[in-house]
């Protein structure tokens, strides 16, 4: 802003300049999982099983966005640096039911379905900006801006699932499963204004389920895998292929994974390596007054999964 009053760019008069950019993301967090189950069968050849599920989450994101004007090619812009940083913790409470059908000793096939998690969540949030351009009179001047630290609480409803699925026995120490979910991320919602009476929050909270009922598909995702018992331990498997979610996206998203488990008679657990392959738009900073810019991304995710678990 110059001493009138009135924003100006230094990009105003080099339009067409490229600037080089970057970012970097860095996100960590977990979910751990608190499982009460129960399961029974029917003539040895029903079976059914129901589990409440408490998840806890904590997820932490920094995001650093930089731009520099390496070549000189903008007469007052050097270089920027905005810094966002977000933590979210909470806790959600689900339902799964399944039934398992044992068509014989080789083969069964199963239904299930998952129910919305409910979660209530926490954000709390700060960003800064370093900001360093060339004056004409004054020379180099670096400023910074740091903003107040940010705390919102609000509820999430993720999608229903439903799968379904079969396995077969082979030999004497293996098999083989596969299944179909299907899943509509345009169902999930978020609800903004359980402990907020400010009219602002429920104009977006409206805003944002239409842009989420509008922008995501229903589709299918498939997987399969396999697994070897060797007492007490078993080797697994898989791979799966699933849908872009979001509207007008093509192509697949594909997954491999690998694991290892160790079973006793009341004891088990299991670690799994997942690797996954996907694209996505995204959008590496929001602006109220601009055109949003967003990136088509290729990228790789890696996951280290680790299961206990205790029978009763």
């Amino acid at each position: 802003m110059d001493n009138t009053g009135i924003w100006s760019s230094d990009f105003e008069f080099f339009p067409n300049v490229l600037v080089p950019k970057k970012q970097e993301v860095t996100r960590r967090g977990a979910i751990q999982e608190l499982l009460i189950s129960i399961g029974g069968n029917f003539k040895e050849r029903f079976l059914i099983g129901a589990s409440v599920g408490l998840p806890f989450l904590n997820y932490r994101e920094t995001k650093v966005y930089e731009e520099v004007d390496t070549d000189n090619e903008i007469d007052i812009f050097e270089n920027l640096t905005f810094r966002e940083n977000l933590t979210t913790t909470g806790v959600g409470i689900n339902a799964k039911l399944g039934i398992t059908i044992l068509l014989n000793n080789k083969i069964r096939f199963g239904v299930a379905v998952h129910t919305p998690t409910a979660f209530d969540l926490e954000d709390t949030f700060t960003t800064d900006m370093d900001y360093v351009f060339n004056d004409p009179v004054n020379g180099i001047i670096a400023g910074r801006g740091v903003s107040p630290d940010g705390q919102f609480s609000y509820r999430l409803n993720t999608p229903w699932r439903f799968i379904g699925g079969a396995g077969f026995i082979v030999g004497q120490s293996g098999f083989i499963s596969t299944e179909l979910e299907w899943v509509n991320f345009g169902k999930a919602n978020f609800n903004l204004t359980a402990n907020s009476t400010n009219p602002d929050d429920a104009a977006f909270e409206t805003e944002l389920n239409t842009q989420i009922t509008n922008r995501f598909n229903s589709g299918i995702n498939w997987r399969v895998g396999g697994e070897i018992a060797a007492d007490p331990f078993r080797l697994r498997a898989g791979i799966g292929v699933g849908f872009q979610p979001e509207a007008g996206q093509s192509g697949i998203n594909q997954f491999y994974s690998a694991g290892i488990g160790y079973r006793k008679e009341r004891f088990f657990t299991d670690i799994a390596y997942r690797l996954s392959f996907i694209e996505e738009n995204y959008i590496p900073y929001l602006t109220s007054i601009a055109n949003q810019q967003s990136v088509l991304v290729d990228y790789t995710d890696q996951r280290l999964l680790w299961t206990v678990g205790f029978k009763f």
